[in-house]
């Protein structure tokens, strides 16, 4: 008999914006495979993209996946502004709590839903939606909760980044000497997860980690749940790149992307025009036209693109020079998935599939990113070869095959504790 699952989702995944959608998209595609009879759940009230556009409506039908949403109730806005007042201060604190409020109504909303939807498997997207769960009556009911990132650690980040972004804002200016574009901006900080968040994965049956290194960290603060480490998978497009434009750079829209594109704005792209004073890179999403970005002929911003499969097909490469952040370069897959080699920072790719001088680079500074961004802006060839092999690491590394084998795994491993957790790591 086949799985009753519940998906629960605060933004619609389709179409993909960020690396949260695609994740959520591969996951729903896996469960559906696997033959599960998948109830996506998600509200119009907190999504960043519509629900039901014709697109996203075919994209879900086509999987077979019902939609469940939670439409805003009397109040909810007033409640939602009052709760706020509560965390604010908590947050100005620092003091961080890994769940985000939300409101009564789309609580007993949810219970409701569950207790009619009767599912084997309730699955949650990040744990900061764990208060939904509150009301849950079943106890058999298998929870899981795929994480996406290690909330309060990267919480504590951005707000750390943010301040800095404040004052280079407030200064009107940024200088290629300013600590926010310092690739050690983050290091000597105490960037540990809450209690509580673990607290919280204790909770459920089972905790998907995106990254091996996040998965150790929540095996080892945690006693219960069974913790699988299940990177981001994608499947690559077919062969035919045509390496004849340039190469690009997809910056998402927050704190960490914009860090990474005015780092390479203010430290690499002077140091590249020394030497090739005819290099161009194009660059995307929302922050690559933000007022601290170099004005500069050879970054064409393109703001927001909606696919990004077209210029991924005619790209030289790809670059990514972000170092902040928790979870899983995304952009790095997707990019390795359309068959083109990455640049990237190690700090920031050190749970991506990258092989140094393989399918792509690494770079420990602005000096190191810029002399392998050139090596491949005079080398086709290189990016030729590179981008295949980058290719060919997501298929049989990252492949859909390997995808389904670890979705099974959680929706069929009983419940259990420590030992089980380290080996589901292994």
């Amino acid at each position: 008999m086949a799985k009753q699952v519940v998906v629960f989702s605060p933004h619609s995944p389709f179409p993909p914006t960020g690396g949260s959608h695609l994740r959520c998209m591969e996951m729903l595609t896996a469960l559906a495979e696997l033959g599960c009879a998948v109830t996506l759940v998600g509200s119009t009230m907190l999504s960043n993209s519509r629900w039901s556009t014709p697109k996203a409506i075919e994209f879900f039908g086509h999987l077979g996946i019902e939609v469940e949403l939670y439409r805003l109730a009397p109040f909810d806005f007033e409640i939602g502004r009052l709760l706020k007042r509560v965390y604010r201060p908590m947050w100005s604190k620092q003091t961080l709590t890994p769940r985000l409020p939300s409101p009564p109504g789309m609580r007993r909303w949810f219970t409701d839903l569950l207790d009619r939807r009767r599912p084997d498997v309730v699955w949650m997207n990040y744990a900061c939606w764990d208060g939904l769960l509150a009301g849950a009556r079943d106890a058999a009911l298998r929870r899981t909760v795929d994480t996406h990132d290690l909330i309060t650690r990267n919480m504590q980040m951005q707000i750390s980044l943010a301040s800095a972004i404040r004052c280079a804002r407030t200064a009107g200016a940024l200088c290629a000497e300013h600590c926010l574009l310092d690739d050690g901006f983050f290091d000597g900080l105490d960037w540990s997860a809450s209690t509580t968040e673990f607290e919280i994965y204790d909770s459920y049956d089972c905790t998907i980690a995106i990254s091996r290194k996040e998965g150790r960290i929540i095996a080892d603060s945690t006693k219960k749940t069974f913790v699988k480490t299940i990177p981001m998978t994608l499947e690559p497009t077919a062969p035919g790149n045509t390496h004849d434009d340039l190469p690009i750079m997809v910056l998402g829209a927050h704190l960490f992307n914009l860090q990474g594109g005015l780092f390479f704005g203010h430290r690499v792209l002077p140091r590249l025009l020394r030497k090739a004073p005819g290099f161009r890179c194009r660059v995307t999403g929302r922050v690559s036209r933000d007022r601290l970005m170099p004005r500069s002929s050879a970054l064409w911003s393109q703001g927001f693109v909606a696919n990004l499969a077209p210029y991924y097909r005619r790209a030289q490469f790809a670059l990514c020079p972000v170092f902040g952040g928790t979870g899983q370069q995304v952009k790095i897959v997707e990019a390795m998935a359309h068959g083109l080699a990455v640049v990237a920072l190690r700090r920031g790719a050190e749970s991506s599939p990258i092989r140094h001088g393989i399918n792509g680079f690494l770079a420990d500074n602005a000096a190191e990113f810029a002399e392998h961004t050139l090596s491949l802006w005079y080398d086709k060839d290189a990016c030729r070869r590179m981008g295949e092999a980058a290719r060919e690491t997501i298929a049989t590394e990252y492949s859909r095959a390997q995808l389904l084998e670890d979705v099974w795994e959680v929706l069929n491993a009983p419940s259990s504790g420590r030992a089980d957790a380290r080996g589901a790591l292994i």
